[in-house]
């Protein structure tokens, strides 16, 4: 019995060191942000109060006549039916705000290509603006999210509460690999969210957003009732091929570059199999293009149909079976014509990049700076290609299709999956044609 009681004092022990530990990391976390972000943003950012959500607080301040967004359950209705039109009240805003940190720590925030993984940025984030919220009386609190829901830390303010939630962020991350990792269902923390979370707040999302699809209409639901601010986590190599040999894996890495064939290098030593249409940057419908590496042919299942063995077809010179001709021979100019493209000292394709960069760089920006138009793409995962737009008032979407057409800017409507406008500036597309879009 003495023997046992020995090992559970022992392990009580070891329990509180890696409390006290864990706690002190956290500690040592928010002084540093205390000391390198937080100090720099004194005196900036007092009195910056601004909501898009009325107040709902106690005190009356004003009548005014009822607006079409008000909300019917403030109508005065004493004052309505002397006056016989519609009036509100209009309280004083309730000065409190709660924040909540909805926080995705499955596995795939774990990854980091720098000296910082993901998950310490968002530790980063959480901890200098919990801070700047506790510091003027608010309350925060949070969600955290592992493989499944695995914590809710009700919203309350002071120094202390930004450390417990930090020391939960830690704990997450000591404990990833107790649990084997599943998919990533952003959808169900986000339902949580609108569950659990009643009282109209700002919600952070904090999330590198590789989940199982379906996530987008729950997070719609939660902008309907409360400020959302979603903070996406990304890293450089995630918008790069992967490089599956120095990860372990021995699998070859297939791609689809359809869209950006000949708009940009490729590290042909990462790819083991590339296919894609030619109908975007290199000539008419009809013809497909595969590269392959050497090693990989020879390897089809017998059920493979003969056509489409690429040993075959590359033994018979692409011309197994009867090839597109007229398709070829378009793609053959296409490519003399890339050849020749010039910018600055780069040639062929690295030219096409530049000039592909500097056209979507344009518009890009001038959709973000307008109040005008808008783009719901993060901007580390847009197309140099393609760039779908909305206008503001989707009202004057057909008025600004004819008013393009007018101005010779053809095939501006979006695809019927989106909606909105898009853009298509292949390689064929002028920088001049960006300009004539950007003017109009």
């Amino acid at each position: 019995m003495a023997f046992w009681n020995r090992k559970r004092e022992q392990a009580a022990n070891d329990a509180l060191l890696h409390a006290q530990a864990a706690a002190a990391g956290a500690e040592r976390a928010l002084r540093r942000l205390e000391w390198t972000v937080i100090r720099r943003l004194d005196g900036l950012l007092q009195g910056d109060y601004r909501t898009l959500m009325r107040g709902v607080g106690l005190d009356l301040a004003d009548l005014r006549e009822y607006q079409h967004h008000d909300d019917v359950r403030h109508i005065d209705w004493n004052v309505t039916a002397r006056l016989q039109v519609p009036h509100v009240r209009v309280f004083t805003e309730d000065r409190e705000m709660a924040a909540w940190f909805v926080l995705d720590l499955s596995r795939s925030v774990d990854f980091g290509s720098g000296p910082r993984a993901k998950r310490e940025i968002s530790a980063g984030f959480v901890g200098v603006v919990a801070r700047l919220l506790t510091r003027h009386g608010n309350r925060v609190g949070a969600l955290v999210y592992g493989s499944e829901l695995e914590a809710v830390i009700p919203p309350r303010t002071g120094r202390a509460q930004v450390l417990q939630l930090l020391h939960a962020m830690e704990r997450r991350a000591e404990a990833r690999g107790a649990k084997p990792g599943g998919t990533t269902r952003l959808a169900e923390l986000l339902d949580a969210a609108g569950n659990m979370i009643r009282r109209r707040s700002t919600i952070f999302v904090v999330s590198d957003f590789l989940s199982a699809p379906g996530w987008e209409k729950p997070l719609g639901r939660l902008t309907q009732r409360h400020e959302v601010v979603a903070v996406r986590l990304s890293d450089p190599l995630e918008q790069q091929l992967p490089d599956l040999g120095a990860l372990g894996s021995s699998a070859p890495l297939v791609i689809d570059f359809s869209s950006h064939v000949a708009s940009r290098g490729v590290d042909w030593r990462r790819v083991g199999l590339a296919f894609g249409g030619a109908q975007k940057n290199i000539g008419p419908a009809g013809l497909t293009m595969v590269v392959v590496r050497d090693d990989l042919l020879g390897h089809a299942l017998e059920i493979c149909p003969s056509a489409f063995n690429y040993r075959t077809v590359a033994d018979n010179q692409s011309m197994y079976n009867t090839p597109p001709t007229w398709g070829i021979y378009m793609a053959g100019l296409t490519f003399e014509w890339l050849l020749e493209q010039t910018e600055g000292e780069l040639t062929g394709v690295a030219a096409m990049e530049a000039r592909n960069v500097a056209k979507a760089s344009l518009l890009y920006g001038f959709i973000d700076d307008s109040a005008f138009y808008s783009n719901k793409v993060a901007p580390e995962c847009r197309s140099r290609m393609n760039v779908p737009f909305f206008l503001a008032d989707e009202s004057r979407n057909e008025a600004f299709l004819a008013g393009a057409r007018e101005a010779g800017l053809l095939q501006l409507k979006g695809h019927k999956s989106v909606g909105g406008m898009r853009a298509s500036i292949y390689n064929a597309m002028p920088l001049a044609g960006v300009q004539a879009l950007v003017g109009y």
